[in-house]
């Protein structure tokens, strides 16, 4: 399978998990597994510019990125309050036009 025949299988999968591919504003999305579209010889390593502590990571077209989060402070204190009790976090874009284009969402932390 090729890069360009992985994600069209994975926008009609999406597109029909949800609704058709309407934008599900009013509810969360139905995400398929991405697992059944990786091909196998297409894992990157983070390069060493996205190794380490950060805010932001490198999310490639036609990728699947996953990153690990410490949610506390780094100075060894707590937080005041739960990451997983609301109201939550959003991840974004740092692409303006990404904004309206499902490129801020709800992130919901759970343990």
């Amino acid at each position: 399978m090729t890069v360009t025949a992985a994600v069209s299988a994975a926008e009609k999968d999406w597109n029909e998990a949800n609704d058709g591919g309407t934008v599900p504003l009013a509810k969360p999305a139905n995400n398929p597994p991405a697992d059944a579209y990786l091909l196998p010889k297409t894992l990157m390593t983070p390069s060493v510019l996205d190794s380490g502590w950060k805010d932001t990571v490198m999310a490639p077209p036609d990728h699947v990125t996953r990153i690990r989060v410490r949610w506390t402070p780094q100075d060894k204190t707590t937080f005041p309050f739960d990451a997983t009790q609301g109201p939550g976090y959003v991840w974004h874009c740092h692409m303006l036009e990404h904004e309206d284009n499902e490129m801020m969402r709800p992130l919901v932390v759970v343990k």
